[in-house]
């Protein structure tokens, strides 16, 4: 199973499709059962009749053992609309080993997708740059979830990052509250990202922040001077790597210490997602917000 989960054995596979659903299925064969409760035509419990039930629901076998009226509950009749935000701006291509950022939020994507309806749930898929750039309403069925994983397969980086305004448009064009899940590298201003996502949390939206970061980007490993380029404006900087390692690290701490502060206070799940992390542990955070949801 781990093998499955790792994101540079997921990157050798040879499509979108295999990858979540082996992924997926290596993740719940192993020990991690899926906390959330099921779709509506799961049987849940009794409970005693009381005035305004609808009699259709009564047992009559139970009644015939206890001589008392008791409804067969289900559990949750409604299914949740899940949104899958994922960031394909320029940043997103930076890799220092086999798997990009993107390539891994695409992978964790997909899987995501195909996890949400194996529970009959229904997923919707926006990917962003400094704009909107595609918007797919969530549904659930086998054709919606081939189209969603072609889509995540074809992901190309480029453009600026402006997640602020793309969550902002997001919020703009949901009809129904349901669970938005972003993925990106948060290279915008913390603050104004920030605000953004407690606007979606103030429509009543469950929100959870996969930071997609590789680990070049966390531990700075570079020696001596090194020449830098910025990937989305092409701007150039020489740099003594030795001279700044450490105040670069205390900034990505603190960088990613701001949402790992602020978040939770605003009620947003906030997880860090380093590229060659496996995928189990990302999963479980999932689940066990979305069976926050259900109850």
């Amino acid at each position: 199973m781990k093998a499955v989960l790792d994101p540079v054995a997921v990157s050798r596979l040879q499509n979108h499709k295999l990858r979540a659903r082996l992924v997926v299925e290596g993740f719940l064969a192993g020990s991690h059962r899926s906390p959330y409760k099921g779709h509506s035509t799961d049987f849940a419990d009794f409970r005693k009749y009381t005035r305004g039930d609808d009699p259709r629901h009564i047992d009559w076998r139970m009644f015939a053992k206890a001589d008392r009226h008791y409804i067969r509950e289900y559990e949750d009749q409604t299914s949740m609309s899940v949104w899958l935000a994922v960031d394909t701006s320029e940043s997103m291509g930076y890799r220092s080993g086999a798997v990009s950022k993107l390539e891994y939020a695409s992978y964790l994507a997909a899987s995501l997708a195909y996890l949400v309806m194996k529970q009959q749930d229904n997923a919707g898929l926006v990917t962003f740059g400094d704009r909107l750039r595609r918007f797919f309403p969530p549904r659930r069925g086998p054709a919606h979830l081939n189209l969603l994983l072609e889509e995540l397969e074809e992901l190309r980086p480029e453009g600026l990052t402006r997640c602020a305004a793309a969550l902002d448009e997001i919020g703009g064009r949901l009809r129904k509250r349901g669970l938005v899940v972003l993925l990106s590298d948060l290279l915008d201003e913390p603050r104004a990202v920030l605000a953004s996502l407690k606007v979606l949390r103030g429509m009543k939206n469950e929100v959870i922040v996969f930071h997609v970061l590789d680990r070049d980007e966390i531990e700075f490993p570079f020696a001596q001077r090194m020449d830098f380029e910025d990937v989305e404006t092409g701007q150039r900087l020489e740099l003594d790597c030795e001279v700044i390692r450490r105040e670069y690290q205390e900034r990505v701490r603190r960088f990613t210490g701001f949402f790992g502060d602020e978040c939770p206070r605003a009620d947003i799940d906030y997880v860090t997602a380093n590229t060659s992390q496996p995928f189990h542990e990302l999963l479980s955070r999932f689940l066990l917000k979305r069976s926050e949801v259900r109850r």
